[in-house]
């Protein structure tokens, strides 16, 4: 994936409670930053935001705002080290779920980070995921052979994350 290419990395996760399919759905944004480089890093500013889109995803909207103070940690990020946190949230409407599960639109989740190394020298990750939500199927039809036509709800359906258009991602 795409965040693997990168000194820092951030990995940001949906979460959401069971919620009946004609309510709206709040999903909480989890991050995670880690350093995969050699020496201390320190975030300097962040930009991050989730919406949800009709497919496919748009590639020409501009990274969001930055801003200070971060809701990534501040303090440094040493070598290897892992800090979690919480962000944003997103709320989903019943018809939003619906496209959702027929694989017609997507939350994404995108944003530019900037850090700062021991030495002083400003960098830049850039990151999009994609994350889908797959309805699955409820059972075999044995008289057709085949999966049946009927469908999982929400809450047994399935996340799945995908790297973003490569129009945001940026390393430096």
């Amino acid at each position: 994936m795409s965040f693997q290419k990168s000194r820092t990395r951030i990995i940001s996760t949906p979460i959401s409670a069971a919620t009946p399919a004609n309510e709206t759905v709040a999903l909480i944004a989890g991050y995670k930053i880690a350093n995969r480089g050699r020496s201390p890093l320190w975030i300097v500013t962040e930009g991050i935001d989730w919406f949800w889109t009709p497919l496919p995803v748009p590639t020409d909207k501009p990274y969001p705002p930055q801003s200070r103070p971060v809701r990534l940690p501040r303090d440094p990020l040493m070598p290897g080290e892992q800090r979690e946190g919480f962000g944003e949230n997103i709320v989903l409407t019943p018809d939003q779920r619906g496209t959702m599960l027929r694989q017609e639109a997507a939350v994404i989740v995108y944003g530019l980070v900037v850090y700062r190394d021991a030495f002083e020298k400003l960098h830049e990750t850039g990151f999009c995921w994609i994350y889908q939500r797959f309805a699955l199927p409820v059972g075999w039809d044995a008289t057709t052979n085949d999966w049946g036509e009927q469908l999982t709800g929400w809450e047994q359906s399935l996340w799945i994350l995908m790297d973003g258009p490569e129009e945001y991602i940026r390393h430096t």
